[in-house]
């Protein structure tokens, strides 16, 4: 897979420095955005990984709305026992909205991924099977 910032047209930021992880994390420094035109992509770039095969990491993106946070993307997880490699997620779109928009369809499934907060962050989970995991990764965004 191409690497995102030079597939993508438009403005790129780092969400997520890279990193190495050997433990969950609820919510990194939330980062502001310039305006989003018609919505954004995400990667996940995995450099190193655990080596178990019970060994997981779930990465997921939230924006934020009056300061409640939200998860709009969920990567696919990341297996320990697989190789190092970048995963790309659908666009979150702009112009997704409704005139009238009921709150329990909004935020319902497929509704999430077009939520356009004022702020963005990264949380994650890591399973590990024998306490010897670490993984080192990091997420950028491309605005369209």
């Amino acid at each position: 897979m191409a690497d995102l910032r030079l597939s993508r047209q438009g403005n790129t930021f780092t969400i997520l420095a890279s990193q190495t992880s050997t433990t969950s994390n609820s919510g990194t420094t939330a980062v502001q955005l310039p305006w989003v035109r018609n919505g954004l992509y995400f990667l996940l770039d995995v450099t190193a990984q655990a080596t178990d095969v019970g060994d997981t990491l779930d990465v997921q993106v939230q924006t934020s709305l009056g300061g409640t946070w939200i998860d709009v993307v969920a990567f696919t997880q990341v297996l320990g026992n697989g190789t190092p490699r970048k995963y790309l997620s659908d666009m979150v779109q702009v112009n997704a909205t409704q005139a009238q928009s009921n709150p329990a369809d909004t935020l319902a499934a497929d509704g999430v991924r077009h939520i356009i907060g004022d702020k963005w962050r990264v949380t994650w989970d890591e399973t590990d099977a024998d306490a010897d995991s670490s993984w080192t990764f990091s997420v950028i965004g491309s605005i369209q």
